[in-house]
């Protein structure tokens, strides 16, 4: 599965939210439900807090589902995107595996994995927009 993004995204857009709709837009076309939510059950007062769950996904070949907590920062709701995006794309879940309802079992990454993921050089350094005025940058091709 490919969202079809050039490692230069990021530039078209001025905010993180600018960016963060693209991305959620091309997730959900490549077929993964993607929810971004702060509250539960539509109850403004009962906000979930980012301390208890930033994100989760349920990986699934027929229906991949994914949960942001959109109380976070666009720019923390942009990494956790992409974290789980990482989740649905080796096709393990970190936390449960509801086929066999126990958890999830933990996958022995090779060194420097996330960064491969996340499209970053070796350096682990983000590329930044030159733009002295941009907040946003670039975390995957």
């Amino acid at each position: 599965m490919t969202l079809g993004l050039h490692e230069t995204w990021t530039n078209g857009f001025d905010t993180w939210l600018d960016a963060l709709n693209h991305l959620t837009d091309q997730i959900e076309n490549a077929g993964i439900i993607t929810v971004l939510i702060g509250v539960v059950e539509n109850n403004s007062t009962r906000k979930i807090p980012v301390e208890s769950c930033r994100g989760f996904v349920l990986v699934d070949e027929i229906a991949p589902f994914m949960f942001i907590n959109n109380s976070d920062s666009k720019a923390a709701q942009m990494f956790t995107l992409v974290h789980e995006l990482a989740h649905i794309w080796i096709g393990k879940s970190a936390g449960f595996d509801f086929r066999q309802l126990q958890p999830a079992q933990i996958i022995p990454r090779p060194r420097g994995f996330v960064k491969y993921l996340l499209g970053l050089p070796p350096t682990g350094k983000v590329p930044r927009r030159n733009s002295a005025s941009s907040s946003l940058s670039c975390f995957m091709p």
